[in-house]
């Protein structure tokens, strides 16, 4: 009887351990460094590693369960609705056939009027959004500075060529854009020392009202852009999510800034980028005189006036993710002379975007395989009176591998949601710990600001 009494007690030891472990588990107890859930973004289905937590434990508590229902639950598959089958037309008979023909002609002639209508409606209504916007640039560039010494920019560009509904939390380039502004304004790594620098996020007439929301609730200066287009790129062969690329151009117009760096979405950093305005090849230069230059014909025949100043300064791309660090052109760096145009130095001024905008609207005068970098590729040869300034090539790298991160690169192009071209783990874990790290960081200040309301 006592043997009995002994195994019972145990056993009821045993559960009391296990019904506490589940407590721990279901309150995320930071103590214990427990794994996340994959919610199933991007390809990678293992389990993500819990953020690291590194401001205040009792402000930044990440996703909370009790204050975020289903947020450990795997997201629901979309299903999607069946339209209901129209009913077959009735077949004419032999009797009326002319006569029904006559109306058949009929309605397709109101058919097509209607959607003639519909469509100078909405090319109206889009030529007014992007007017509001150009309008909204203009104002924004008007705008006097409250600041002392020069104004610079950390700048990105969205779109909404990419946007399939309001499941912002799906959105991959959209959490791109949120995670880039995150490290820029609030993380304690990697966040803005000089008061001087604003971060701003350049968006084109098809983006979301929503999206726009949350941006500026994230902290982003948030500047409407319009669409820029040419007819001939209509016709050539491109990827179609790059229609709206040549509105980057648009930042030239932005000329509140002095200097400002133009970054894609997809760049995640490793430390602060303020001392990037201090590279040699991030400075303003004058232009060359276009008859002393070894390309002759870099200028084409009636363009406006080149600016008088002008800076591009950018970088090379590496070939894959087996390179030196830092990489150079004759090791790691593909097409010597040609930058990437994912992250670049300008010099905002109207001359340069009037320009540009005379080579976009020039037939073939570019490949357009790679849409705006390309034309500035084409503009900033180093044989012509605009060369562009290498700035070094180890304040981002694309591709990175692990001796990138060992040597301190400052940031990487590398999309948080695919798997890295090295399939480095430690890679791809500090990618998804940091987007993570800015989820919890957010909803933390959502729930308080919430509880102030």
């Amino acid at each position: 009887m006592l043997a009995a009494l002994h195994r019972r007690s145990i056993a009821a030891v045993a559960v009391a351990a296990f019904v506490s472990i589940c407590l721990l588990l279901s309150l995320g107890a930071p103590s214990l460094n427990l794994p996340r859930v994959s919610l199933g973004v991007g390809s990678n289905e293992e389990k993500i590693p819990e953020p690291t937590v590194t401001a205040n434990p009792d402000y930044w508590k990440g996703r909370l369960e009790d204050s975020h229902p289903g947020y450990w639950e795997p997201p629901k598959e979309d299903q999607k609705e069946e339209s209901p089958q129209e009913p077959a037309a009735d077949q004419p008979t032999e009797g009326n056939a002319p006569a029904e023909k006559e109306i058949e002609k009929e309605a397709e002639k109101e058919a097509e009027a209607q959607k003639e209508s519909e469509k100078e409606a909405a090319a109206q209504k889009e030529a007014e959004k992007e007017a509001a916007a150009q309008k909204e640039t203009e104002k924004e560039a008007e705008k006097k500075p409250e600041k002392e010494g020069e104004q610079l920019a950390f700048a990105t560009f969205l779109s909404g060529t990419l946007d399939h509904d309001e499941d912002l939390d799906h959105d991959n380039y959209f959490i791109a854009t949120r995670l880039l502004c995150w490290q820029l304004l609030h993380s304690p790594r990697t966040k803005i020392q000089n008061p001087n620098i604003d971060v701003v996020v350049m968006v084109t007439p098809s983006v979301s009202e929503s999206r726009i929301k949350r941006l500026k609730k994230d902290g982003a200066t948030v500047i409407p852009v319009a669409s820029l287009h040419a007819e001939w790129l209509k016709k050539t062969q491109h990827e179609k999510r790059w229609d709206e690329l040549m509105a980057k151009l648009r930042a030239w117009q932005m000329t509140q800034y002095s200097r400002l760096l133009l970054l894609d979405g997809d760049i995640i950093l490793q430390k602060p980028l303020d001392d990037i305005f201090n590279d040699k090849g991030a400075q303003i230069k004058k232009s060359l005189d276009p008859t002393a230059v070894k390309n002759k014909d870099a200028v084409l025949k009636d363009s406006p006036p080149l600016p008088e100043q002008y800076l591009l300064g950018g970088l090379g791309e590496t070939h894959n993710h087996v390179h030196p660090y830092p990489p150079t052109w004759d090791d790691g760096l593909q097409k010597r002379g040609y930058f990437n145009a994912g992250f670049f130095m300008l010099h905002p001024n109207n001359a340069s975007f009037e320009y540009y905008n005379h080579i976009l609207q020039t037939p073939d005068a570019f490949d357009p395989t790679y849409m705006e970098q390309n034309l500035l590729n084409k503009v900033h040869n180093w044989d012509g009176p605009l060369p562009w300034t290498e700035i070094s090539v180890t304040w981002n790298i694309a591709r990175v591998n692990d001796n990138d991160l060992d040597q301190g690169v400052v940031s990487a192009h590398d999309k948080w949601w695919k798997d890295p071209l090295s399939n480095s783990t430690r890679i791809r874990d500090s990618f998804h710990q940091q987007r993570w790290e800015m989820q919890g960081w957010y909803d933390a200040l959502d729930s308080l600001q919430e509880k102030k309301e």
